[in-house]
């Protein structure tokens, strides 16, 4: 089916005399951030002011073997403001084996929520937690603490008038211990109270979003795949679930009025799915594994998507040079418009300044396994 589809389309876009005469987006590349181990790229603004976030896993230990499960985890998370045309570094955060931050507002309020996945140099404490920051006008400072067990994620969302925010726990190792369960956290006005656990061993994402007034949740573990849930009487209740190993990412956007949940799998396909008849059903694969997160990038007249990959191989000799992709929308399917290095590649943001379109890729771990390695800022061009 995928064939077929991709085939169709491409003989619409070469017959179609719009595309013929548009010309395609291009990645640039205008500027490299000195960072380490970073995991996740957040952007947002605040007033005219556009910010992007980034956590840091860990850095290196002088003297120590290089490895992905090495380093020193006490390490600051960056916010970086946009000046003059160019990022610049705004506030460093003190953190622990950060692997996410989440922007959001509640009224006039804005915060910063940031997890991580472990404390220490070495052995590690994997049972943290999660940090909510307030902005004071001048910089973010904390005042919430939150219990988590190798945090990989934060999602803020609301429903109807009321605000939470969610957390994806949990490993499955030898030897270590904690509550592997995901947790929902709702504002009860001065700070987030748990509502709900959600079942998981190994979490990675969570990705909330609303169809047809309906409120969603899906969750991606490694171990289990993928499930989604739907808000029923107060609670967030399983409707679909799709087992398969190696689940990193869920990232829902809409097309032409359709609903798509673009999932990464680490070790597997990559795959795009439509709603249809309250599910989501396979639309397209994205093959090759490697996959760790897309992010949407609205264009018109066709949008784009941004699948980034992490390693492959096994994790004591990963390989960390990998191509991730920008796919473009043909009418039909996405087909590959161009490809990218990534170094043990995790995350991307977007954000729009000067009339100009700026993607951010973060990058986690340098082919020699070194967490010290360039994220990179990029711009969309025609």
């Amino acid at each position: 089916m995928v064939r077929v589809l991709s085939r169709l389309a491409l003989v619409a876009l070469l017959a179609s005399p719009v595309a013929a005469e548009e010309r395609p987006l291009r990645l640039e590349e205008v500027q490299r951030l000195g960072t380490s181990g970073a995991r996740a790229v957040e952007s947002f603004r605040m007033g005219e002011d556009i910010y992007v976030a980034i956590p840091q896993l860990a850095e290196d230990i002088p003297g120590q073997p290089a490895s992905m499960d090495g380093g020193d985890s006490d390490v600051d998370s960056v916010v970086f403001r946009w000046e003059s045309g160019a990022l610049v570094e705004f506030q460093r955060i003190p953190s622990h084996g950060s692997e996410d931050a989440e922007f959001f507002t509640i009224g006039d309020r804005l915060f910063l929520a940031i997890c991580g996945v472990r404390m220490g140099r070495g052995p590690y404490n994997p049972n943290g937690y999660a940090m909510v920051y307030e902005f004071d006008g001048r910089r973010f400072f904390p005042v919430q603490q939150l219990a988590t067990f190798a945090a990989k994620q934060v999602r803020a969302f609301t429903i109807g008038a009321e605000h939470y925010l969610a957390i994806a726990n949990g490993v499955t190792l030898a030897g270590v211990e904690g509550d592997s369960r995901s947790r929902i956290y709702r504002w009860d006005g001065t700070r987030f109270q748990e509502a709900q656990s959600l079942p998981s061993r190994w979490a990675y994402d969570l990705e909330s979003f609303e169809i047809d007034g309906r409120s969603y949740l899906g969750l991606a573990d490694h171990l289990d795949g993928w499930t989604l849930y739907e808000w029923k009487d107060g609670v967030f209740q399983p409707i679909q679930t799709v087992s398969e190993p190696g689940a990193r990412d869920l990232t829902h956007f809409r097309i032409d009025g359709s609903h798509y949940l673009a999932y990464a799998n680490l070790v597997g396909t990559s795959r795009i799915y439509r709603f249809a008849d309250g599910r989501f059903v396979e639309y397209q694969a994205l093959d090759g594994p490697g996959g760790r997160a897309f992010h949407f990038l609205p264009a018109d007249p066709y949008p784009y998507l941004v699948r980034v990959n992490f390693i492959t191989g096994d994790r004591t000799k990963p390989e960390t040079a990998l191509r991730s992709t920008l796919y473009r929308w043909n009418g039909m399917a996405f087909e590959p418009a161009q490809s990218f290095d990534t170094f043990g590649g995790t995350d991307a943001g977007s954000f729009e300044a000067g009339g100009e379109r700026y993607l951010v890729v973060s990058n986690s771990l340098a082919p020699d396994l070194r967490f010290r390695v360039d994220s990179l800022v990029y711009r969309l061009a025609q």
